[in-house]
């Protein structure tokens, strides 16, 4: 229950964590099918399922699914030579790992009248909202209630002050092509999903930006 307890805590803080679960075993293997562990960001470990170079297979497994996403079923056969890991003789094990990431962002880049929508709109689907405007005075939470972070920085900047990831959704609303123009190089430097209202083609025209490690709509 303390594993299954700090992974659903982990979930609701949005903080990336897998889950490493026994689901088959077989032969002599005495770990009981349902032994768990979980596997942070960081390399942090809570429950064991083994101890050994068996868990420490699974723990590098673990965090290469933190890293791209996606989820493993990994068999392993336990043979003499690294039995006194866990403490049998031989048999095989199956182990199902499966990633929780960070919960998907939108940030909206224009703090207009569509920007209100559109925060409104990804506060009510559960997407964790950051507003972002080079102008102070309507980045904020009174004219547009929803965020969960508010970035009155250019657009230039915003890599620099929050993370930008696989997880991350790009809205560009802004009040001209000048401010694509500028702000889109350091964007398309990150792996995120980026989307434009009106303006793409002039903007990408206007600097030249290569779009290949993102994925524009």
């Amino acid at each position: 229950m303390v594993v299954l307890g700090s992974l659903n805590q982990g979930i609701d803080n949005s903080q990336p964590v897998a889950l490493c679960l026994f689901v088959r075993t077989g032969g002599t293997v005495l770990r009981q099918v349902g032994s768990k562990m979980i596997v942070f960001e960081d390399g942090r470990t809570l429950g064991s399922i083994g101890g050994g170079s068996i868990e420490e297979c699974i723990h590098n497994e673990a965090i290469a699914s933190l890293k791209d996403a996606k989820p493993r079923f990994i068999n392993y056969d336990v043979m003499d030579n690294i039995s006194s890991d866990l403490g049998e003789k031989r048999g095989t094990l199956s182990v199902y790992i499966e990633p929780f990431l960070r919960k998907p962002t939108v940030v909206v880049i224009g703090a207009g009248h569509i920007g209100r929508s559109v925060v409104y709109l990804a506060n009510w689907l559960d997407f964790r909202v950051v507003v972002s405007d080079d102008r102070d005075e309507l980045c904020s939470p009174e004219l547009i209630p929803g965020g969960d972070q508010y970035l009155p920085v250019k657009m230039s900047k915003i890599p620099e002050v929050m993370e930008i990831d696989q997880q991350t959704y790009l809205v560009l609303i802004t009040r001209n092509v000048d401010n694509d123009v500028d702000g889109l190089p350091s964007l398309l430097k990150n792996p995120s999903w980026l989307y434009w209202i009106n303006r793409l083609e002039k903007a990408l025209a206007s600097n030249q930006a290569k779009v290949d490690g993102s994925r524009c709509f």
